[in-house]
């Protein structure tokens, strides 16, 4: 990082096999951006300050002081002056870079951003990863919209859209509810690791509740008519009234991951009660290849919404 900051000397290092113009130098003239300031180590606090306050730079293994000209914006989310207050963040550095500040909201208190950065990010990643998406269903963006992005902000809602992305078909051209439902149950999964930071427990919002309540309904109602059947491994008769109960068209989609996505639902609806957990939910969901199951899911999801049955 220091290399990288204020350059470095040939020989300064082992891999150093050539002279380098650090950050600094290169933005002689112009504007530094620092993300993450916070996380800067103590003793390049103190070379950052010394360049603030010199307005010169030399570089790592170099005797030469080179002066340079450059406005430095820095950024954090964290808050500096309780790092000031318990040492690991230098009083004088705060002091040199606070400046002119600018406090911005989190996402989850500018909501109505929200959509413009989602078909922001659709646009510009689409296009990276070859795909041929254009938008996202209303019903999908307002599940996005609703969702408490507590830690990630902006880098976190660009995060879920990227991998929504990379993984959709590429003769797909609308991310609709069950791409943003699969999306929700892996990131779940990885902010229980402490991957990063979108809060799917916590502040839930009326609207969330009312959309958990109504996928939970529809993991009871699966759950309910599967302990009615043993297994759905049977044909005829038996299976045609598992499709009826569950209101599924005979054709076949439904059960073309039968040993995924039916299997996971019998083992949880034989060891619970007729109760669906939002763990239920999202193990359904995120079953590996198992696209039918969550396609009925959001089918069902939306004809509650819309007071179908």
């Amino acid at each position: 990082l220091e290399s990288e900051l204020f350059g470095h000397e040939r020989g300064a290092f082992t891999s150093a096999v050539a002279s380098k113009k650090g950050l600094f130098e290169v933005a002689d003239g112009g504007t530094l951006f620092l993300d993450e300031i916070a996380e800067l180590p103590l003793q390049l606090q103190t070379k950052l300050l010394r360049v603030l306050e010199t307005r010169s730079i030399r570089r790592i293994g170099g005797r030469v002081e080179t002066a340079v000209d450059v406005k430095v914006v820095a950024a954090t989310n964290r808050d500096l002056s309780t790092l000031v207050g318990d040492g690991s963040f230098r009083n004088d550095l705060y002091q040199r870079l606070n400046v002119f500040s600018v406090q911005l909201p989190p996402l989850r208190e500018r909501r109505s951003d929200i959509p413009r950065l989602v078909y922001y990010f659709i646009s510009d990643l689409s296009n990276r990863y070859g795909k041929g998406v254009i938008g996202i269903e209303e019903e999908a963006l307002k599940i996005v919209q609703e969702q408490s992005w507590s830690e990630g902000n902006v880098r976190g809602l660009r995060n879920f859209i990227e991998k929504i992305i990379a993984s959709i078909p590429v003769n797909k051209d609308v991310i609709g509810v069950d791409d943003v439902l699969v999306e929700m149950s892996s990131m779940q999964a990885r902010e229980e690791r402490g991957a990063y930071g979108i809060s799917f427990h916590r502040d839930f919002t009326i609207k969330d509740v009312e959309h958990w309540a109504k996928a939970v309904a529809c993991i009871e109602h699966l759950k309910a008519v599967l302990q009615e059947f043993d297994s759905v491994k049977v044909g005829g008769k038996e299976r045609l009234e598992v499709m009826r109960r569950l209101e599924i068209q005979n054709d076949g989609t439904f059960y073309a991951n039968i040993n995924n996505g039916i299997s996971i639902a019998l083992e949880i609806a034989g060891r619970k009660d007729g109760h669906a957990s939002e763990s239920d939910v999202l193990k359904l969901l995120s079953v590996d290849n198992n696209k039918p199951l969550r396609l009925f899911i959001a089918d069902r999801i939306n004809r509650m919404s819309s007071g179908g049955g």
